[in-house]
């Protein structure tokens, strides 16, 4: 009976080898904010790499966004494989939204674009820009002001 329990216990700890990898990786999403700016309201989302923005589609309104980027160094890091969402509330005038990164069949984050698609709960405007600490990609989104006009 002792030389099954041997094996069971050197077999549970060689799975628990196998697994460590997968509970180790590094998520890509760091966090979703929003600012408040100038007539409107910005949604930062930041990156654990560095990232360089390459487009986004639709160009310039829509429900729908989907931002392309590529990671520029990994420092070190093994990103996850597993899908993120981030879900954000609706605040002053900016609709609430989902944002969410699907990764790739290919591993290579360095090589091949990858992309976050935000799903507003109403379509609106945006610009899309990359922050200057490249590790941010930023949403600016012009917030119209729901007080009637006084005349």
């Amino acid at each position: 009976m002792q030389r099954w329990t041997k094996y069971i216990i050197r077999g549970v700890a060689v799975a628990c080898l196998f697994a460590l990898p997968l509970w180790a990786q590094t998520p890509l999403l760091d966090s979703v904010t929003t600012h408040d700016v100038k007539d409107g309201m910005e949604i930062r989302i930041r990156f654990t790499a560095p990232v360089r923005y390459l487009r986004h589609f639709p160009a310039r309104q829509g429900e729908l966004l989907q931002i392309y980027f590529q990671v520029t160094a990994l420092d070190g890091q093994d990103l996850s494989a597993r899908e993120e969402v981030r879900r954000v509330r609706a605040k002053h005038g900016l609709p609430g939204f989902t944002v969410s990164y699907v990764p790739p069949l290919s591993r290579d984050a360095t090589r091949e674009p990858l992309s976050v698609l935000l799903q507003f709960d109403r379509p609106l405007t945006y610009q899309v820009h990359e922050g200057r600490d490249k590790r941010s990609l930023y949403v600016r989104v012009p917030v119209v002001s729901a007080e009637p006009n006084n005349r």
